[in-house]
């Protein structure tokens, strides 16, 4: 039996949309443990900042090296087999967005804390928008979030309480974040 041309359309537009959503879907299965794993360090991060402050950088410095090499084992382990077990894309896109924020706090020295706390959730935010652009709408759902509620705490709230929000707030976006995206 010959297919019309109106059908054959048809076919070819629902086998697209079917490859869009599963290409989603394995980036949202792939994300999911990054962010709960990022979401956890983020409210260590905050609110080891707002408990010992003359503490938070080597606090930082060491949840973030602990969070790279989690990250690595994570993607290493989720790779299909036969795959490259390490991304040199992902890994040289993360070092030219540090790179990117250095360049940033360079030119606007000297800064406060508040600032600086506020600078790296609003890079990441963003960065969470352009991937929902690229890859899904919760992605960019959860990068929206990060940003206005940074820009709040920044402009409403008292610098005091200002870590204490981005722990809270900041680590359950992201976790709860992953939590969504699994269970797609």
């Amino acid at each position: 039996m010959p297919v019309s041309p109106q059908e054959a359309v048809a076919a070819l537009q629902d086998i697209a949309k079917t490859e869009r959503r599963s290409f989603s879907a394995y980036g949202y299965k792939a994300a999911a443990p990054h962010l709960m794993l990022w979401g956890v360090i983020w409210f260590l991060g905050y609110g080891g900042t707002y408990l010992l402050p003359p503490d938070s950088n080597w606090i930082w410095f060491g949840l973030l090296v602990i969070g790279a090499a989690s990250s690595a084992l994570i993607g290493m382990r989720m790779k299909p087999r036969g795959a490259a077990k390490f991304s040199w894309r992902i890994f040289f896109t993360w070092l030219s967005a540090l790179a990117a924020i250095s360049s940033v706090l360079s030119i606007f020295y000297p800064f406060n804390g508040l600032q600086v706390g506020s600078l790296f959730p609003l890079f990441i935010g963003w960065a969470y928008v352009i991937l929902g652009i690229w890859m899904g709408g919760r992605f960019a759902v959860a990068g929206l979030a990060i940003v206005a509620l940074t820009l709040f705490g920044f402009f409403y709230l008292p610098p005091a309480t200002f870590l204490l929000w981005m722990a809270l707030l900041g680590g359950a976006i992201l976790a709860g974040t992953g939590l969504w995206l699994r269970s797609v």
